[in-house]
């Protein structure tokens, strides 16, 4: 959680209650999302290869709405608050801080959680009947034991392995504008200015979500795709994610767009919902023509992947901007169970996934309904993780838990 003060002539420090809600939120809203992945009705495939046998058509319904727009939102988060630590920080200030707070993370989270995860992942295939074409549970837990760092994806850390990137690309801007004519740096400021407070604000949002939405066109399936397959970026899903990411930046350096969002953020937010129950019915007809074995080439198909992209892009944009404008109006001062979450969810992330997939490979065996098993392993993670965040807090100094992002 960052809380630095901002040293400008009303000597208040800044902070922004209803933003570290919203990052914290969505971060603790992954841990929903892999919790009702096992029980979506599909086989297991490479992205993720269990599934509990008694699935339920609740999971959907949860996981996509929180795939549409949990990440994006955050990403819009880290690019602000990137912002606010350039700010008062200044480069090398931003490179400490980045290099403390998400590359060590990274890097020690990556090596601890990893072949936990890996563990869990051939557990739940010892318990699974055995899919033809893929490595049997044997097989798989003989390449585990000779090393349990075979095959390396970034798994769940991508995000924090993509934030690098943007740490970097924001760099290497950084450093261009200083030696850009001031003419054309104004411009740009000038530019942002109107389309965020200025005449061209009626067409913010129409422009956002055509941006966003050209740049989702090439993905694989509805959404963006999830890079954690490979460690080697992929360029249109940084540039998917890039485009919230700066515009979280612009948000900063035009902060007072803030201000603004406040009045009629409850019909901009309800507006989202709306459009995301849209995207949901369209993403979920696409699932299922794919699954009854149409085309992905087809024209068809490609028609109804192009729109339910355009309703996802929508959706986003509105839900963003209306959760800012509502979180920052509710949440004016500190709030203990608002500021409990902001310093746990980083921990959470970081932590709960092998937690989760442990939870629900134990309780194959339980012969109940997928809701029920889906929302116990919900419930049973986080009451797990947030455990051991409080024997963590508990031995070591309180910042060195907090959301670092």
């Amino acid at each position: 959680m960052l809380n630095i003060p901002d040293h400008n002539s009303t000597g208040v420090s800044e902070h922004y209650h209803g933003l570290d809600f919203i990052r914290a939120a969505m971060m603790m809203l992954v841990v929903v999302l892999h919790s009702s992945v096992s029980f979506i009705p599909n086989s297991p495939d490479v992205l993720w290869p269990y599934r509990d046998p008694q699935s339920t058509m609740l999971a959907p319904l949860i996981a996509i709405p929180i795939h549409i727009f949990s990440m994006v939102t955050f990403f819009v988060m880290a690019g602000f608050f990137t912002a606010l630590l350039y700010q008062h920080r200044g480069a090398l200030g931003l490179i400490a801080n980045r290099a403390r707070s998400i590359a060590l993370p990274l890097a020690v989270g990556w090596v601890v959680m990893f072949p936990l995860e890996s563990a869990s992942f051939v557990m739940g295939a010892m318990r699974s009947p055995i899919i033809a074409g893929q490595p049997t549970p044997s097989q798989m837990a003989t390449t585990f034991l000779e090393n349990p760092w075979a095959n390396p994806t970034p798994n769940y850390f991508w995000f924090l392995y993509y934030l690098l990137f943007f740490y970097l690309i924001a760099l290497v801007f950084i450093g261009f504008s200083k030696v850009v004519p001031q003419k054309i740096c104004a411009s740009a400021d000038l530019l942002a200015q109107a389309f965020l407070c200025g005449r061209l604000r009626i067409v913010l949002i129409p422009t956002l979500a055509a941006l966003t939405w050209w740049s989702m066109l090439p993905m694989s399936a509805p959404g963006i795709d999830i890079p954690d397959i490979a460690f080697a970026p992929r360029g249109i899903i940084v540039v998917s994610y890039g485009i919230y990411f700066f515009f979280g930046w612009i948000l900063y350096r035009h902060k007072e767009f803030i201000q603004t969002l406040k009045p009629r953020a409850g019909t901009r937010f309800c507006c989202g919902v709306l459009c995301l129950i849209v995207a949901v019915g369209f993403e979920l007809k696409w699932q299922f023509q794919l699954r009854d074995g149409q085309d992905m080439a087809s024209d068809s198909m490609r028609t109804l992947f192009v729109i339910t992209q355009g309703a996802i892009a929508l959706t986003s944009w509105l839900l963003i901007l209306g959760g800012i404008g509502l979180a920052e109006r509710w949440l004016q001062q500190t709030n203990t169970v608002v500021k409990y979450c902001v310093d746990a969810a980083f921990f959470v992330y970081l932590t709960h996934l092998p937690v989760c997939l442990l939870i629900i490979v134990l309780m194959r065996d339980w012969n109940a309904p997928g809701y029920l098993k889906m929302f116990s392993a919900i419930a049973l993670t986080f009451t797990v993780v947030l455990l051991a965040f409080q024997a963590v807090r508990a031995v070591l100094p309180k910042q060195k838990v907090k959301s670092a992002t």
